[in-house]
């Protein structure tokens, strides 16, 4: 859960390094940051929180799906977000198109242990072994 809201809040994952092994360390180390700043400073901290307590390393000291669904981010009624010059909420969406590497993060899905993409229909080396 905290690896798909950081994603979808900046269009990145937060163990993102430039080896499998390298983010395989970070993951076990529980090595993220929210960083650049400016990917991260239309944020909310109490998105932030959410994501942080989804992460904890220590699945005895993380909190069950059930806990995170009344983290205050979630449940309370008064929204979290950071205003624009409107007073509004800051739109996220531009910057996490601008971050957001396609590729990269296909690329990312088909190195994890157990994805074949060769039996995969929709990939490529699988549309030139067919018939």
């Amino acid at each position: 859960m905290g690896v798909i809201t950081y994603f979808l809040l900046c269009g990145y994952t937060p163990f993102d390094r430039d080896s499998q092994a390298k983010e395989t360390e970070a993951i076990i180390a529980g090595d993220y940051k929210f960083e650049p700043v400016e990917y991260w400073e239309n944020v909310s901290e109490t998105a932030k929180d959410f994501i942080r307590r989804c992460l904890t390393i220590d699945p005895t000291k993380r909190p069950k799906a059930q806990g995170m669904l009344e983290h205050k981010w979630l449940s309370s009624k008064v929204p979290h977000y950071v205003t624009d010059s409107t007073g509004g909420a800051t739109d996220l969406l531009p910057q996490v198109k601008k971050n957001f590497d396609a590729k990269k993060t296909c690329e990312s899905f088909f190195s994890l242990p157990g994805i074949d993409s060769h039996r995969l229909p929709f990939t490529q080396s699988a549309r030139q072994s067919s018939p």
